[in-house]
């Protein structure tokens, strides 16, 4: 049995359509996390699953029922909000035990069940205080311990962490992960940090203009993008993007006016002189000696990052990162840089990744 199954979903505010028929299955018991940023249309798709928004068009399933058009009270999926919308007046007791209350659960389970969900969110402590005594970690444990109460079938996060300090945020990431491999719900997180994404997700659902642009475990979202744009937004460092064209001999990448990069492989005959956008991250890019390098460039500011520096390099009309080490002063000064494949090309037009079969490649 599928977990969330969506088909054909989508979402239109009079002529906008904000989801554009979204097809997703989600299986029992996995973490997906739709990553993207403001306006791509994730928060809606979770609300509507959530049934807190109408759909469109398209149909609903969580957990083999079609809940498309059932209330959110009759979905049995559980959300936690970006804002923990916690009921200022209540105690955490009070906060986790509402959704039975309103259910209608004997007081005695209710006063088993929230001390069994304080004990698992840790917050056995705090049960007699209210928001206001908390931190803002403790206030998400309250918000997720309000779900966890409810045993719903289906986890729902939207931007959970982003109202948390950096450090908090790992921790919470941490806590939020194991607390969901130990209960084995369902479980659908909504960011625009694709740290979280990478951290969190089986699966990560990259979205775009309310459309999925690519979804697959977040090693192969990493090194595979299937467009420019996930390549742009799936990564610590940004990935830079140069225009060129695959060299006459097919062993390489020509960058007019900046040099060139070996492609890693032989690419097919037909294919040679083809223009292309070539991808590259920091990592495999390194400031290099003449006897190595092949691209020129001008350094124009470095990043310390204690471990590692990143150097901005001046490629043409486009600043490249290049990795390097801490401590290495290069302001202003004409390197010539190494790229390590392999390399990441894409259609110029359409932004899709570029594939070469190897079994076409000359030999």
């Amino acid at each position: 049995m599928l977990g969330l199954r969506l088909d054909g979903v989508s979402k239109s505010y009079g002529k906008a359509e904000v989801v554009c028929g979204v097809d997703l299955d989600v299986s029992q018991g996995e973490f997906v996390v739709i990553l993207g940023p403001s306006g791509c249309g994730k928060s809606t798709l979770l609300r509507m699953i959530a049934g807190l928004e109408d759909v469109s068009a398209g149909q609903i399933e969580i957990a083999g029922q079609i809940v498309t058009h059932l209330p959110p009270r009759r979905r049995e999926c559980a959300m936690v909000f970006q804002n923990y919308a916690l009921y200022p007046h209540l105690t955490v007791r009070d906060n986790i035990g509402y959704p039975l209350h309103v259910a209608g659960v004997a007081k005695s389970e209710i006063k088993a069940r929230v001390i069994e969900v304080a004990r698992i969110v840790s917050l056995g402590d705090y049960l007699d205080r209210k928001p206001s005594q908390l931190s803002g970690g403790q206030r998400q444990r309250v918000a997720m311990g309000r779900a966890i109460v409810r045993k719903p079938k289906l986890f729902l996060f939207d931007e959970p962490l982003s109202n948390l300090d950096a450090k908090l945020r790992v921790q919470m990431r941490a806590e939020i992960r194991q607390l969901q491999e130990r209960l084995g719900v369902t479980s659908v997180f909504v960011t625009h940090d694709q740290v979280e994404a990478m951290t969190l997700a089986d699966r990560i659902v990259v979205m775009n203009a309310g459309r999925i642009e690519q979804v697959g475990p977040p090693t192969e979202v990493y090194r595979r993008p299937a467009s420019r744009y996930v390549a742009s937004f799936v990564g610590a460092q940004p990935m830079s993007f140069l225009d060129g064209f695959l060299s006459s001999d097919g062993g390489g990448l020509e960058i007019p006016g900046a040099g060139s990069i070996p492609l890693g492989f032989t690419a097919p005959p037909d294919e040679r002189g083809r223009p292309v956008v070539v991808g590259l991250r920091a990592e495999a890019v390194r400031v290099a000696g003449p006897e190595t390098g092949t691209l020129r460039g001008t350094v124009v500011f470095t990043e310390e990052l204690g471990p590692h520096a990143i150097h901005h390099v001046q490629v043409g009309a486009v600043e490249v990162l290049a990795q390097g080490v801490s401590g290495t002063l290069l302001h202003d000064a004409n390197v010539l840089l190494s790229v390590e494949a392999p390399v990441h090309l894409f259609e110029p037009k359409t932004g899709r990744r570029v594939e070469f079969d190897p079994a076409l490649a000359a030999a």
